[in-house]
């Protein structure tokens, strides 16, 4: 089999990257960016996808800086600019960029965090999945590596990985998924927001399919060093590990019950594998930094909200507490 230009093993692994532009196909994809406080690489970022041949949309999700500079250059791209009056949340945000974007015509969508960023090749890559599965059914696209880092799989179909759950950022939605799975949940505000949208779109019949060659470069928190207490480590031996933001621990325990509460049943292998790296992401933010009990309210307090039904963004009280957690 040939791909993006290259062969291809019997596994379907890419050996490269690199392929035609486009290949002749004549497919329309739009990037849309949700920003937040955007630093100055979002115009980098931007002008990555613009000559891989994707039109651009960044949605601002309310950032509290003046960021008229940044942005100018942005629209100086030719780059459409959506404000948003308030901080809604990120699938808020990403749902105004895909609305507009397949409003206008486009084929596919790929959502994206402000601060990744698209390696080269990434649409050629694309653009090839998609023609080797155009007559598959709707489908959606997972990146096969992201900052070195291979996520798991669930096997094949049709000599294409089947992603476990795909990445928001960097997440391919064509046209036709779209039209049957609809828009992101705008009520977890942040965290879970691609997790729902896979199962939603398993539950529908739609399959993410990993697109081979495709690469990111996109930190998943901050990297700190940090030693477990004494109690479980007579050595205090240091780890490197890579935590979120204080608040994220809310919207983490939240939103993994609700999808836990809305999909597990369905879905027992996902849940016992989920269940068990969420119970090591907090284990690893609670346990080892410091201000433990405080980090431990917060994840308490997210799921006490999952089972009051609490959506949305934090309330102020708890996001209060969570700004006095020092990193």
């Amino acid at each position: 089999m040939r791909w993006c230009g290259h062969s291809l093993s019997s596994t379907g692994r890419q050996r490269c990257c690199r392929c035609d532009f486009f290949g002749g196909a004549k497919l329309s994809g739009t990037a849309v960016f949700a920003c937040y406080n955007p630093s100055d690489d979002l115009l980098e970022n931007c002008r990555r996808v613009l000559e891989q041949g994707l039109r651009a949309i960044v949605v601002d999700d309310g950032s509290p800086k003046d960021m008229s500079a940044l942005y100018a250059q942005i629209r100086a791209l030719g780059i459409e600019l959506i404000e948003l009056e308030q901080n809604s949340g990120i699938g808020f945000a990403l749902n105004r960029g895909i609305e507009r974007s397949f409003a206008d015509g486009a084929d596919f969508v790929i959502t994206l965090d402000q601060d990744t960023v698209l390696c080269d090749g990434y649409v050629d890559c694309v653009v090839e999945t998609l023609k080797h599965v155009s007559t598959g059914g709707p489908v959606l696209l997972a990146t096969e590596e992201i900052s070195g880092y291979r996520p798991q799989d669930l096997g094949e179909r049709n000599g294409l990985r089947l992603s476990r759950e795909p990445l928001q950022s960097g997440l391919v939605v064509t046209a036709r998924a779209y039209e049957i799975v609809g828009l992101l949940d705008e009520q977890l505000f942040i965290d879970c927001v691609d997790t729902e949208y896979y199962l939603r779109a398993r539950e529908r019949g739609v399959e993410t399919l990993v697109a081979p060659g495709t690469k990111t470069i996109h930190e998943l928190g901050d990297e700190v060093e940090r030693r477990a207490p004494r109690i479980l480590s007579l050595t205090r031996k240091a780890y490197t590990l890579r935590e979120h933001a204080p608040f994220r621990l809310y919207y983490i325990a939240r939103n993994r019950a609700y999808v836990y509460a809305r999909y597990g049943r369905r879905h027992p292998t996902w849940l016992k594998s989920s269940s068990y790296e969420l119970f090591v992401t907090l284990f690893n933010e609670i346990v080892l930094p410091p201000d433990s009990t405080l980090r431990l309210f917060l994840v308490l307090r997210g799921f006490y909200g999952a089972a009051r039904k609490e959506y949305g963004r934090i309330p102020a009280q708890v996001d209060a507490r969570a700004r006095k957690i020092s990193r």
